[in-house]
């Protein structure tokens, strides 16, 4: 004897968003049980199921699964639903009423009167599935029809502010408009002071070369909060690149970039909207960033795509420049490499301390086995620059007079490089006059308008810069600094290396591009020590400390100085270790031996012990063994 399953009459409820009165799921059941009284149907096994703030065009939501788990299940003796639309609103609500009828079921609707035990029900459920899809699409389209307006106002809020806004109603009274029966009261986007002033420090802490992951981390260690329409209480990469990259904090608002798509599903994805659908506009008062900050931090963004950005064509992420050389998480991190294999050194642990191996040495690639104590090897290198910093060499007064006459002929040449800038800025502003006009007499609203203008402006901002910057040159010459007002600046870097962790590895890598590791084996020896050689790059150090006096339009022409009449720095050579007191008596001790010396003998000549003469004598012959069998 078969086990038979309880069939259930099933009364489905269901409103569609937390705006709605959590009431109506009570009023529908009322309803639907007074119809079905009315026709004659009785409940003989009710079950109510209730779904509250879901759409009805989302097949997914949680109790329309369980209901067509009885569905498919042979569970359900009869589905009632106060209107069609609260069992679906997707655009196979015809095909799902199917399945009841297939699997056993009866479905009624009883405020439409469908009723699948009737004739022609199937034609009821088509035209309702039709008409219930049909008004979805139709609301959606006015509700966007209604926020254009609001953007296109030009002080509207369509819910589109980000991080740094927030909206208010714009009436005063707006309390007792909201309590009234009529048109609900208009709002607009203002800056709110608390988020912009996050902001700006976001902006400034990217162009002082913080990461944005460690922006994203001092965010969350200051427990900044995300604003009230974040979902998660943590700052991301994510969400930090895209505050760097919003156009909004310069006035310049897009809205209606992306439409929502539903399958037959209900599942929802976002897509680009047509040209016509997009509204662009300025909000000078909106803005929150200045032209300058933002034209820095985007092309600070651009450098940092170029090197981490997908490249077409490109299956691995991979990127074309080390990270650690764009935010250095150490000292050296990212500047020593092999020099058998070429690889760049990486941290490694052992023990009590951390070193710099070859990386491709435990990859059994390369056998440089050797490695670098990190704490060592970074006080080494700041000592050895130091050393040759405070006292300027030659090669880098050669460098020096060359930086002299280089800038002696930029100052010569401001006068035209002035009136060039002041004539382009005067074409640009005569294209930024001609868009005015075009939008004022509203000859063309289009996107590719708004947007031309906002680069205008953007370039006069910057040509502007420039010719303040030439006036402010003629008005007060720039010369190059004494021998001892750059001693004095060169000693302050010394102190920065030194004394300063976070700001060391930046200002080092404007001193040294490229540190080797070389291996000095000691015979017999498994391991050796390190020597580590570098250059110092005189021009990089040297632009470095000029930069605040010059602005960039002085500096860029003193890039071809670098490596004028090939002046550059000698190689230098810090050594980490060296042969030990054993290893530099070795061949003596070798030579006692061959001599018949006893051990007791040799090891009170050379104050050694007699145990310490023997592994030295045993090492040292055995390699030369091997090197005799090579």
């Amino acid at each position: 004897m078969g086990f038979m399953m309880d069939k259930y009459d099933v009364i489905l409820t269901r409103f569609s968003t937390d705006m709605q009165r959590s009431e109506s799921c009570d009023d529908q059941e009322r309803e639907i049980k007074a119809a079905l009284k009315r026709l004659g149907i009785p409940l003989t096994n009710p079950l109510v199921l209730r779904d509250e703030a879901e759409s009805g065009t989302n097949v997914k939501r949680d109790v329309f699964v369980q209901l067509m788990g009885l569905v498919l299940t042979g569970r359900v003796r009869l589905l009632v639903v106060d209107d069609q639309s609260r069992f679906s609103r997707a655009d196979q609500a015809s095909l799902l009423i199917n399945d009841v009828v297939f699997h056993g079921g009866r479905f009624i609707s009883t405020g439409e009167g469908i009723d699948t035990h009737q004739e022609g029900w199937e034609l009821k459920v088509k035209v309702m599935e039709l008409h219930n899809s049909t008004t979805i699409r139709e609301l959606a389209r006015r509700v966007r029809r209604g926020q254009m307006g609001r953007v296109l106002d030009g002080n509207g809020s369509a819910g589109d502010f980000c991080f740094g806004y927030r909206s208010e109603y714009i009436e005063s009274n707006w309390a007792e408009l909201l309590a009234t029966r009529g048109p609900q009261p208009k709002k607009k986007v203002v800056i709110y002071e608390p988020e912009a002033a996050i902001v700006r420090s976001i902006f400034q802490w990217f162009i002082d070369g913080t990461s944005i992951g460690k922006i994203a981390g001092r965010l969350n260690d200051n427990k900044t909060a995300k604003g009230p329409r974040c979902t998660t209480p943590d700052w991301g990469h994510q969400h930090v690149r895209k505050i760097l990259g919003n156009p909004k904090y310069i006035g310049e608002w897009h809205w209606g970039k992306t439409v929502t798509v539903r399958n037959s599903n209900g599942s929802k994805r976002q897509v680009p909207a047509k040209q016509d659908q997009m509204v662009v506009t300025m909000r000078p008062d909106l803005r929150i960033i200045d032209d300058a900050t933002w034209t820095k931090v985007q092309s600070m963004l651009a450098k940092l795509h170029e090197i981490y950005g997908k490249k077409p064509g490109q299956k691995s992420r991979a990127a074309k420049v080390h990270h650690t050389e764009v935010y250095p998480a150490g000292m050296l991190n990212g500047l020593i490499y092999c020099g058998k294999c070429g690889a760049r050194m990486t941290a490694q642990l052992s023990g009590k301390h951390r070193y710099f191996g070859c990386s491709k040495h435990r990859k059994g690639v390369c056998n440089m086995i050797t490695r670098a104590r990190i704490d060592l090897a970074e006080k080494a290198v700041i000592n050895s620059i130091g050393d040759v910093l405070r006292n300027i060499p030659e090669w880098m007064n050669t460098v020096i007079d060359a930086m002299r006459a280089a800038i002696d002929r930029a100052s010569s040449q401001i006068p035209e490089s002035l009136a060039t800038e002041r004539k382009k800025l005067a074409h640009v502003e005569k294209g930024i006059a001609n868009l005015v006009t075009v939008l004022e007499i509203g000859l063309d609203q289009s996107l590719s308008i708004v947007q031309r203008m906002g680069q205008l402006e953007r370039e006069a901002a910057t040509l502007r810069e420039r010719i303040d910057e030439h006036e402010r040159s003629l008005n007060k010459p720039i010369a190059m600094p004494d021998d001892d007002w750059i001693r004095a600046q060169l000693a302050d870097q010394i102190s920065v290396l030194q004394e300063s962790p976070d700001d060391a590895p930046l200002v080092l890598r404007k001193m040294v591009e490229r540190i080797t590791a070389h291996e000095v084996k000691i015979p017999g020896k498994k391991r050796g020590y390190m020597e580590l050689r570098f250059r110092i790059n005189a021009f990089s150090s040297l632009t470095n400390l000029f930069g605040d006096s010059m602005g960039q339009s002085m500096l860029k022409p003193l890039e071809c100085v670098g490596g004028l009449n090939g002046q550059e720095s000698p190689e230098f050579k810090v050594v980490l270790g060296g042969p030990t007191r054993l290893d530099q008596v070795a061949p003596q001790i070798v030579a006692f031996r061959n001599e018949g010396v006893a051990w007791v003998e040799i090891a009170r000549i050379l104050d050694i012990s007699p145990g310490g003469a023997w592994a030295t004598w045993k090492r040292w012959t055995e390699n030369e063994r091997k090197d005799d069998a090579a």
